[in-house]
């Protein structure tokens, strides 16, 4: 077969063409993640912003911000001044991107297509938490649990022959399903991290679990545990202390119920997230008074929101 002469305009042309609609297919999805994370309306007719004034402003990582404004200026959807180090949704843009009542408004066309990508939810998910992956209830529980153990010590205590020693540092161990059944590791001095903190840290402890990397030295020197539903989930169940430890707290499965409110001094029915909390404690240690003061704790502080991310 003979060698075929290349026209070197066509191949040109051709190459252009593909690496256009290369950035057509990451845009897509891109352009989503912009709508649904609020991103074109935290900058319109916002002037110049930095990816930190865009990630604040959208409340979300503004590692991946930054990420999300390189892209769409490399495609023309903002602008970018080097000298300032600053992005612009210029107001014509924000007529098609930002504002839903515009005639002009396009953002439903690129959500058809990028429908078309399974990975969506964990692209926003790594987006929201700036970490890369799902921020979950369970680290939530544990910030509020590692804050009531803070002002509750005596829970924060252990049994050594005919001594109570009250622990400084907060050790927490968490229930993790395996396949060979349920394991506690510890999450180390929690005493000292923040929400996306501890999911970091219960999110490398699980995968150790699932790889079956799990050792000795992660699995002990806890001072209190945090156990949940796990894949299967209940509404409610009561664990075993882990002795030398004198409580644990178990968490229900989270779950839409009716629930009765009130509205305007009137009652009414309701659809709300509820969860069962179950608290089990030694009562040598502590007494029904100290246990549901320590519970009554957690509710409040996960029914507030009263922690830091």
């Amino acid at each position: 077969m003979g060698a075929t002469a290349i026209d070197e305009a066509k191949l040109e042309a051709f190459m252009g063409k593909a690496l256009g609609d290369m950035g057509a297919i990451i845009s897509a999805p891109l352009m989503v993640i912009g709508e649904k994370l609020g991103l074109y309306r935290a900058m319109a007719g916002a002037g110049p912003l930095t990816s930190q004034q865009v990630a604040e402003r959208a409340g979300a990582g503004e590692r991946y911000v930054r990420e999300w404004l390189a892209n769409q200026a490399a495609g023309g959807y903002v602008s970018y001044d080097a000298d300032t180090d600053t992005f612009t949704l210029p107001d014509e843009h924000a007529l098609a991107l930002a504002d839903e009542d515009s005639p002009f408004y396009i953002l439903g066309v690129f959500e058809s297509i990028a429908s078309l990508y399974a990975d969506e939810d964990k692209i926003l998910e790594a987006f929201r938490t700036g970490e890369g992956f799902a921020l979950t209830i369970l680290p939530i529980v544990a910030a509020a649990t590692v804050r009531a153990l803070k002002e509750f010590p005596r829970m924060n205590a252990s049994v050594v022959g005919d001594s109570l020693v009250i622990r400084r540092t907060i050790n927490l161990g968490i229930a993790i399903d395996s396949e060979e059944g349920l394991l506690v590791p510890v999450v180390k001095s929690a005493e000292g991290m923040s929400v996306v903190g501890l999911a970091r840290e219960i999110e490398s402890l699980r995968r150790k679990v699932a790889e079956k990397h799990i050792t000795a030295d992660d699995l002990t020197g806890g001072s209190f545990t945090l156990s949940n539903p796990g894949r299967e989930g209940n509404a409610y169940g009561f664990a075993i202390i882990n002795q030398p430890q004198v409580g644990i707290l178990r968490m229900g499965e989270l779950k839409k119920r009716p629930v009765v409110i009130e509205i305007d001094g009137e009652d009414a029915i309701a659809i709300r997230t509820v969860m069962y909390l179950a608290l089990s404690y030694d009562h040598r240690v502590i007494d029904g008074l100290l246990g549901n003061r320590f519970l009554y704790r957690v509710a409040r502080i996960l029914e507030e929101a009263d922690f830091e991310l």
